[in-house]
């Protein structure tokens, strides 16, 4: 419970400070705003490794509060001793009757202690209940996710690849405009009402079957806007915030930087 809250803390002042650096940067360019969105949500993610490895803060206590520790004996005075006779120093009759009430009250504990038994730990300890808890909304929380992964996976095997050499060669110039490498794949998917792109190492730009009657100039304007999904790693970063999401359910305010972000990189 503690490093929960300690989390929740620490993250409102990564918030805070993401606040203020998009405030800021409101005059400036999209790309911009979603970078520190990517990066607020990145650093929310690294909060617990960086709890775990990073030495924290401690504070000690004052010395002369420390001096004398809880529940030790007071120190009592020893009172002079009177020479003996034969010139051995004798001891005094109360530091004889402290000595041998203290032997007495030691044995007599040493004598009455219970044997200590040891007990099988629980399975989940004391914050079972809370674990159970945070575990049941991490796995609601990746439903939405997952399925939109599956159902790209079933849409890619439906997509059918473009071979019009005139569409291919203004990808082509597109892919060159925007500094790619190599353009993406073209597809058309009778299921996508609207152009849309996926993937990371072999992004792909899927349109929809009207789009063989659309001008070139619309066709160029489409292209340029997916493709610059694709320069901006648009995709990943959508899928990381999804993550955020689902580590941090509870928290709106990682659901509402995940938001931003998606609206920044439209």
């Amino acid at each position: 419970m503690t490093l929960l809250l300690t989390l929740l803390l620490k993250s409102l002042l990564l918030f805070a400070v993401s606040g203020l650096l998009l405030f800021a940067l409101r005059r400036s360019s999209a790309a911009a705003r979603s970078l520190v969105c990517l990066l607020t949500l990145g650093a929310t993610l690294a909060l617990p490794l960086c709890s775990a490895v990073l030495p924290g803060w401690q504070v000690l206590p004052s010395p002369a509060l420390s001096s004398q520790p809880v529940g030790a004996p007071l120190a009592v005075p020893s009172s002079p001793s009177m020479p003996s006779p034969s010139g051995t120093p004798a001891t005094s009759p109360l530091a004889s009757s402290i000595s041998s009430s203290g032997k007495e009250s030691a044995e007599g504990a040493a004598n009455s202690a219970p044997t200590p038994v040891i007990s099988a730990p629980p399975l989940l300890g004391a914050g079972g209940p809370l674990l159970l808890f945070f575990l049941l909304g991490l796995l609601l929380a990746s439903v939405r996710p997952l399925l939109g992964l599956w159902g790209i996976h079933r849409l890619s095997r439906e997509c059918i690849t473009v071979t019009d050499p005139q569409t291919l060669t203004l990808a082509a110039d597109c892919a060159h405009l925007l500094g790619l490498k190599m353009p993406p794949r073209l597809c058309v998917a009778a299921a996508v009402p609207v152009p849309m792109t996926w993937g990371w190492r072999r992004p792909v730009v899927v349109l929809p079957p009207l789009s063989a009657e659309w001008p070139e100039d619309r066709l160029r304007s489409v292209l340029l806007h997916e493709m610059a999904h694709i320069k901006r790693r648009d995709w990943p970063a959508h899928r990381f915030a999804d993550l955020a999401c689902a580590a941090y359910w509870f928290h709106p305010l990682v659901w509402l930087t995940a938001r931003r972000l998606r609206v920044e990189t439209e």
